[in-house]
């Protein structure tokens, strides 16, 4: 039975892109990659899946991974495994990007086991590579490691609690969470889903827009309403600007209007 569901959702995914290249006028075509399945608890069988989908014109998957476990932690199984995808953008003096996607247990019986996950999550990925798929997380590491192009880390989803309260020390592992405490996501009215990004992104972009998508329709069981989702998408847009198109900018070139040799692109993500 599990194959033929995996079966299944593979057809729904070929039937999902047919219509992003369709929306696209059929221009542009589209990459998606999958996490492996899983749940609450090894046990749970209500398993669950996170998908990458990125235009190709834009960016291209070079690398994936599901995290069911993080190294040198203990104890370190996750729920909801992680997906890390490491993105290349076809523009090679943009940095790399990589999107990592996550779902943390929910607030109640299970909300030290969310704190802790929390923790280990920020903490493990700011100190060890195989996280984030063997990518330098600062400036500084990408110089050390020799390489030319540095990385842009984004870790977001639904962490069922407010990730910049101080207790999850994000801006001391180096992440800046960029909706705030107020910022409702979900239909209780909590702000739940985030994007936490690395500081050293200030160096290559600017943040065109980071917001919540409400949905019309959500999904509030409480109230017995039926809906898309009982958490409404959240949307973040980063400005990236090329090193000669900066240099004409300087020069007095290019500051009310974007022409010429220089180029900028909107790198764009939306979660869940």
């Amino acid at each position: 039975p599990y194959q033929a569901k995996v079966k299944e959702e593979k057809k729904r995914y070929t039937k999902l892109l047919e219509r992003l290249s369709a929306a696209s006028s059929g221009h542009d075509s589209w990459t998606l990659n999958s996490s492996e399945p899983s749940g609450s608890s090894p046990n749970d069988n209500a398993k669950e899946v996170h998908l990458c989908l990125t235009k190709n014109l834009i960016a291209t998957q070079i690398n994936f991974q599901t995290l069911h476990k993080l190294p040198l932690s203990s104890p370190n199984n996750l729920c909801h495994a992680p997906f890390v995808c490491l993105l290349e953008p076809t523009d090679l003096s943009m940095p790399r990007i990589v999107m990592t996607s996550v779902h943390l247990p929910p607030k109640g019986k299970k909300s030290r086991e969310r704190d802790i996950q929390i923790k280990r999550i920020l903490e493990s990925y700011s100190s060890q590579s195989d996280v984030r798929l063997k990518t330098p997380f600062t400036e500084k590491g990408a110089r050390d490691a020799n390489q030319r192009r540095s990385t842009v880390h984004v870790i977001a989803g639904d962490w069922n609690a407010w990730v910049g309260d101080p207790e999850y020390n994000a801006n001391k592992h180096g992440f800046d969470v960029l909706l705030g405490k107020n910022t409702m996501t979900s239909a209780g009215r909590q702000p739940y889903d985030n994007f936490v990004v690395s500081q050293n992104y200030k160096e290559h972009c600017t943040i065109g827009a980071a917001y919540v998508k409400r949905l019309r329709r959500p999904q509030n069981s409480a109230l017995g309403q039926i809906g898309l989702s009982d958490h409404s998408p959240i949307y973040l847009e980063l400005d990236f600007t090329s090193q000669q198109q900066e240099e004409e900018m300087m020069r007095g070139r290019g500051k009310t209007e974007r022409t010429g040799t220089g180029s900028s692109h909107k790198s764009k993500f939306l979660s869940p």
